[in-house]
């Protein structure tokens, strides 16, 4: 039933006003987010999902799924939790890799390519992109009509291949932050760092977003690495995505990968996140204070008795 569902003529209708959409939030902060690895969810066997949308946009909106024990499992266990967003970890088209079976193997998404396609090996027929982006659609809608909103992890800081991507042969050197020696900047800490205040980057990322919102009816974007983008750029974003979504939610992560070539008074970080108002911000100082430094140090945080980290607790409050 769903794989029907899914072939058919796919049609959003008219929506206007909170009436027609009623999975939007008044007030970000109502939101409770529930972060979704869409091939993970469903992929095991013990998922109870049918074994030909194990990993896939179908898969994740398959009714009726149980577990061994009769639980509740995948878009059933997610509704009854009582989320009401869920944030995709990336699913845009990204590079990909292939076991000796030629499955594509697994990664987290972080590895974009092609930023406003999405990724095929979610669909029940990868080499049909109309087929891909249409069981998209139709997972998105299932959540719609279960109350809840969808959020997308997006990357617009790095791309994969800058050999193979489509910048740097439309025009060289002009899409990222480049060396005088004509090396790629690398705030980002994977090789490459994109230029979100070059003109063409910046049209390029706001069309490239309102276009999810506009075809699939997103909700909304968790912005990987945000400090790599320009304040500018994500105000101007902000402004054109509430035109179409009033309700629109956005947030990221405020810090860099490492030493970025943006001037630091122009970066979206938390430090500067005054000048971003539509902007929620992760905080990781406030996070380390409470339950401990995440990388590179095994201190205890203020939940597991070091007790003077209570200013930095109090800060971040």
């Amino acid at each position: 039933a769903i794989l029907s569902r899914a072939d058919r003529q796919f049609d959003w209708g008219t929506i206007k006003g909170a009436d027609a959409t009623p999975w939007r939030l008044d007030n970000p902060c109502q939101a409770v987010i529930y972060e979704m690895h869409l091939r993970d969810l469903t992929k095991s066997p013990t998922s109870g999902v049918d074994e030909s949308l194990r990993g896939t946009y179908l898969g994740a909106c398959q009714e009726g799924t149980v577990n061994s024990h009769g639980d509740a499992t995948a878009f059933d266990y997610i509704r009854q939790l009582g989320v009401n967003v869920v944030q995709l970890q990336p699913i845009s088209d990204r590079f990909k890799q292939y076991d000796d079976e030629g499955q594509v193997t697994y990664n987290w998404g972080y590895d974009v390519q092609n930023y406003s396609a999405p990724e095929t090996s979610f669909s029940t027929d990868p080499s049909n992109p109309k087929q891909t982006m249409k069981e998209l659609k139709t997972m998105i809608r299932a959540y719609h009509e279960a109350g809840i909103s969808v959020v997308l992890d997006v990357v617009y800081n790095h791309i994969y291949s800058t050999e193979h991507g489509p910048f740097q042969n439309t025009v060289p050197d002009y899409y990222y932050r480049m060396e005088p020696d004509g090396r790629f900047q690398n705030g980002t800490g994977v090789g490459n760092e994109t230029a979100s205040e070059h003109e063409m980057y910046r049209k390029y990322m706001i069309d490239s977003l309102t276009h999810w919102v506009k075809e699939y009816q997103i909700d909304g974007f968790r912005f990987d690495l945000m400090a790599v983008l320009d304040a500018h750029t994500l105000n101007e974003l902000a402004e054109r995505l509430m035109r179409i979504n009033p309700s629109v939610i956005l947030y990221g992560e405020g810090w860099s990968g490492g030493p970025i070539a943006l001037s630091p008074e122009l970066a979206a970080s938390k430090q500067n996140s005054y000048k971003t108002p539509d902007y929620a911000y992760f905080n990781d100082s406030f996070r380390d204070a409470v339950k401990g430094p995440t990388f590179f140090d095994v201190e205890r945080g203020y939940i597991s008795g070091n007790f003077h980290l209570r200013s930095s607790v109090i800060n971040g409050l």
